[in-house]
């Protein structure tokens, strides 16, 4: 994910490890100085089972700087990890982080139009095939796509879900799944208005590619989850979202034509002529899974079998997780 200049401390980076099943790397959103906003994938093992909180870490201001650990998780009512449907998540911080670190995002409830300028943030891999992570979020302009479009590929409900396309070379990718979808508002306040959720694109490995221009990215809706947000995390919903902010005197990089596309949207006719919703590739946005060093990995889930030293683990686990991934 290439990266245009900005202060995207807000942004996390989320590191979970696993003493059986590979650690995973995401992305996610600052919106309470203790909550952050993700995706349930992002707490559920390749085995189904739930990340222990104490083995998972969240970085903001920087990948490696200011490391949080992890209190409690959520996972949203319905979530469907097959079908992607439901996918939200949220961690609760065994610390609050100061502004001084951090200052959280707000979500934008409210209905907007598709031609408003948007973009991404997150730490995922800023090329497909590099297996490096950036030190710093990186951010990618994206436009919203029209419902029409978002059905193209993927069983979409709009009521809780938005769609988005880059064009070549400008993609989620590995390490970006949880990455808020983001709008600069006139006073130049940034707003969240999704959470990444899955990628779409025709059958075949290109279609799954970071950057390939032929494939769209799926997120949740922020503003349907607010309330559950608020709940589930014990916020005054006042306090994590924003009403007051207005687009309306923004330049619209991505005008609406009048069959309700946006300019910038993708011609699925060019991706390809026969392509249907059943032919589609569908999955999580994850290029290579993060794989722990195989001796390491077996060093750990003898260590965490043979001890009952949760300080023990952790250390081990802590080793394994800002060596490998850090």
């Amino acid at each position: 994910m290439p990266s245009p200049n900005g202060n995207f401390s807000f942004v996390a980076n989320i590191v979970s490890v696993d003493p059986v099943f590979m650690g995973k790397k995401c992305s996610g959103t600052l919106i309470s100085n203790r909550v952050v906003v993700t995706t349930a994938n992002c707490l559920i093992t390749s085995g189904f089972t739930w990340y222990n909180p104490e083995f998972m870490s969240v970085a903001v201001g920087g990948a490696s700087e200011n490391v949080y650990k992890v209190r409690q998780t959520f996972i949203a009512d319905g979530y469907d990890r097959r079908a992607f449907g439901h996918n939200l998540g949220l961690i609760v911080l065994a610390s609050p982080v100061p502004e001084s670190v951090a200052v959280p995002v707000r979500i934008y409830p409210k209905p907007f139009d598709i031609s408003i300028a948007t973009f991404v943030a997150g730490y995922g891999l800023t090329s497909p095939r590099s297996g490096m992570y950036p030190s710093d979020a990186q951010a990618v302009s994206v436009s919203i796509q029209s419902n029409a479009e978002c059905s193209y590929f993927a069983d979409f409900d709009n009521a809780t879900q938005i769609c988005a396309y880059g064009g070549r070379g400008k993609d989620v990718c590995s390490g970006d799944e949880g990455a808020p979808l983001l709008v600069t508002s006139d006073s130049g306040e940034v707003a969240m208005l999704g959470i990444a959720s899955y990628t779409t694109g025709p059958a075949g490995a290109k279609g799954l590619e970071c950057g390939s221009g032929d494939r769209l990215a799926y997120f949740e809706m922020g503003g349907s989850w607010a309330k559950w947000i608020s709940k589930v995390a014990d916020v005054p919903y006042d306090d994590i979202t924003d009403t007051n902010i207005s687009f309306s005197s923004q330049e619209l990089a991505h005008n609406t034509t009048s069959g309700g596309s946006s300019a910038n949207s993708v011609d699925m006719s060019d991706v390809s002529k026969s392509i249907t919703a059943s032919s589609a590739n569908v999955g999580a946005i994850e290029g290579p899974s993060i794989q722990l060093d195989s001796s390491r990995a077996s060093v750990a889930s003898a260590s965490l079998a043979k001890s009952t030293s949760t300080g023990t683990a952790l250390a081990l686990l802590a080793f394994i997780l800002f060596a490998t991934l850090f």
